[in-house]
């Protein structure tokens, strides 16, 4: 069949919700995440739209909010039905139609087959494979296996808790990204190991070096925490959670922390506030496609209303993460690559889009977190979409050229990018 499409900016969320309830919604958490008020400003979203129904092939999103940090393009195919090839055929096919409209570097998410539309014009770094793993709350054997797991000794952490837990990232992931507003959600948790402080006898009190801070005149303890988790998407509006930043400090590791205190924040994920009215997506635990349903019919009052839909991603090479996630029941849902893109000066040779030496000059942002067996597993490695904080100035957009969907409830015109016209038809 025959089916004539145009590429277009896509300014109405309502669109890209009946979009993306129609294709893999955990493929697409992430995405999903930025159609939240907070996140949305900072999107550009492109499609491959079928002319005669309007429906859309392809949806891919460039992330502007990263403050000084890179943009992000996520484009991920959907390869759980009978499209697949139909699927990566209009993703090509959109990549290509909106290469000459990125910036000069970006990070981004790829399925493997979307790769080569850049190759020409950009050089490829930092390419390396992750796993997306989902978390399905319905699943009689996962909530046995969370009900099973003692999280007494894990505790919420809050924004008064901002210091002590930059001190541990310093420690424990210094090179992770961390949006202190997620401190804001209530959905962020850690243990704390305690201390027994020395008392000062009479020959500490000459000894100018060593602070009174390490003493005490009584026998008391100092707490510091040793194990969080937390996450890097968070929308209560379309019941969405992408788990990250979870870490365990290099002296504690081998001890299940990591699991631990993963299973306290899955718990209150599934469990928060049961009696609020269900969100737009995630209405059935976010199990099937039809997790996103009725956009715009959630309570916005309701704060806190149960998630349906959690997930993570992970370093495929970091079996040990793996593991620990497959324990709590996640399942890996696709595989893609995370990749570095710098335009090519005039006349540089192709390098053909195979992965270079990893550039430590890019500071690994929403990276893949830091477990108890090994140094990674949970969110998104190096080319992740940064996102800005609540104070945080958006910067380099012009640079960019990327717009701002100032109003996108009542943008409900797409704006046409390139037509591909009847002679130039995509045959399916």
């Amino acid at each position: 069949m025959d089916v004539t499409t145009q590429t277009v900016d896509i300014l109405s969320k309502q669109e890209l919700v009946s979009y993306f309830k129609h294709n893999s919604p955990y493929l697409h958490l992430y995405e999903i995440g930025d159609l939240d008020a907070f996140f949305w400003p900072h999107t550009r979203w492109f499609g491959v739209q079928d002319v005669a129904s309007r429906m859309y092939l392809f949806v891919v999103l460039l992330y502007t909010g990263g403050g000084d940090s890179e943009p992000v393009l996520i484009a991920l195919a959907n390869k759980d039905d009978s499209c697949t090839k139909r699927n990566i055929q209009y993703g090509i096919q959109l990549l290509q139609d909106i290469v000459t409209h990125l910036p000069g570097r970006f990070h981004s998410h790829l399925s493997p087959e979307l790769l080569s539309p850049f190759q020409d014009l950009y050089q490829s770094s930092d390419q390396l494979k992750h796993y997306k793993m989902k978390y399905c709350p319905t699943n009689s054997n996962n909530q046995e296996l969370l009900n099973s797991i003692d999280t007494r000794d894990v505790s919420p952490l809050f924004p008064c808790d901002i210091l002590e837990v930059k001190r541990f990232f310093a420690d424990s992931y210094p090179d992770n990204w961390f949006d202190p507003r997620m401190l804001h959600t209530k959905q962020m948790f850690g243990i704390y190991e305690h201390h027994i402080l020395p008392q000062r006898t009479a020959d500490d009190d000459d000894d100018v070096s060593v602070p009174d801070s390490l003493f005490s005149t009584a026998t008391s303890t100092s707490t510091a925490l040793v194990a969080v988790a937390g996450m890097h998407v968070y929308s209560q509006e379309f019941s969405v959670a992408v788990l990250g930043n979870i870490s365990v400090h290099p002296s504690f590791r081998c001890r299940g922390l990591a699991r631990k205190v993963t299973a306290a924040l899955l718990k209150s994920l599934l469990t928060a506030d049961k009696s609020a009215s269900m969100s737009p997506i995630g209405g059935d635990n976010g199990c099937s496609n039809d997790s996103i349903h009725n956009a715009g019919s959630g309570n916005p009052a309701a704060m806190h209303k149960a998630i349906g839909l959690i997930g993570l991603n992970v370093d495929a090479s970091n079996v040990a993460a793996i593991k620990c996630y497959q324990q709590l029941g996640f399942e890996i849902v696709s595989e893609f690559y995370e990749v570095m893109w710098d335009k090519k000066k005039e006349g540089e040779e192709s390098g053909g889009g195979g992965p270079r030496k990893h550039d430590e000059s890019s500071k690994r942002k929403r990276t893949e977190s830091r477990d108890d067996d090994a140094n990674a597993g949970g969110a998104v490695a190096g080319g992740d979409d940064h996102r800005a904080s609540e104070d945080e100035e958006v910067k380099g957009r012009s640079a960019c050229s990327v717009h701002v969907n100032n109003n996108p409830l009542t943008q409900e015109v797409s704006k046409p990018i390139l037509h591909h016209p009847p002679n130039a038809t995509v045959t399916t």
